[in-house]
């Protein structure tokens, strides 16, 4: 029997098989769309095998690896490339700006904004000066040499997220405003500054429990524990690192990417009419 996993991060691509045969086995890995490298081992009797195979595969569980189930080696290879394909035809389209807003309008999350941040995801990208694929990633370039750079699929998402958090890793682990160090990804909740009195608001006692989505510059925003928006989403909360209240917001995570991009280059928007209580 032959198993198949797959890891990918913002820096990974990469897979692992192992295939049992009696008392031996034969493991291959590799990047993603290369033929991998192989070994084999042999085993006094099937049971030592066995176990010894299924130690290998708990380790890469551990470590992030996840399975493709029902899926040959050729096929997990595809469906990790796919987003390469993808990344492929707006590197070659002739309408980079068409293919641009049409590849990130999954970030356009809040119904009743849908027309609005369509409109701003078309002004952002009508400034594209260049788009490429550069160490798995995909690299837009703007006005003033400012890049954004777009991580490939985060392989294992938390199912506690919300949904719109995951629409967004489903697409890139990471995407990054690397000039004024803007990021929209997992972010470790323990840097974001809030004080242990102020957990008591959220209903929490540790700054654990909350699950962080944006670094802006300095600041952080933040998925609310307890508090939903009209999606029905957890509400997102801006917390200004040099203190002050947080900031409550009606929209999903990936609309606030949009409108923090379009005010980072420059184009007019009313952001602030999107605070909610």
């Amino acid at each position: 029997m032959k198993q198949t996993f797959v890891y990918r991060d913002e820096k990974s691509n990469k897979f692992w098989s192992i295939e049992v045969t009696d008392n031996c086995f034969t493991v291959t890995f590799g990047r993603v769309g290369t033929a991998g490298q192989t070994q084999e081992k042999s085993f006094a009797d099937e049971t030592t095998c066995r176990k010894e195979a299924d130690k290998l595969i708990a380790e890469k569980r551990k470590k992030g690896y996840v399975e493709q189930v029902g899926e040959s080696e050729d096929s997990a290879t595809a469906a990790g490339n796919s987003y390469r394909a993808e990344w492929e035809k707006i590197v070659h389209a002739a309408d980079k700006p068409r293919a641009l807003t049409e590849h990130f309008k999954y970030l356009a999350d809040t119904a009743e904004q849908e027309k609005t941040l369509h409109g701003l995801l078309q002004q952002i990208m009508n400034k594209c000066a260049g788009v490429k694929i550069e160490d798995d990633k995909l690299v837009i370039t703007f006005d003033g040499e400012n890049e954004i750079t777009a991580s490939s699929p985060l392989a294992k998402i938390n199912p506690k997220y919300p949904k719109t958090f995951q629409a967004v890793l489903r697409k890139h682990a990471h995407i990054h405003w690397g000039e004024n160090m803007f990021d929209l990804a997992e972010i470790d909740v323990g840097d974001i500054g809030i004080e242990d009195e102020e957990l008591a608001e959220y209903g929490i006692k540790s700054v654990f429990n909350l699950t962080g989505c944006i670094w802006d510059y300095s600041d952080c925003w933040f998925f609310h524990p307890k508090k939903k928006n009209k999606s029905g989403e957890p509400q997102l909360v801006f917390l200004d690192h040099e203190g002050g209240e947080p900031v409550h917001h009606s929209i999903n995570v990936g609309s606030a990417f949009i409108y923090r991009w379009a005010e980072n280059l420059d184009i007019d928007v009313e952001f602030s009419k999107y605070e909610g209580d």
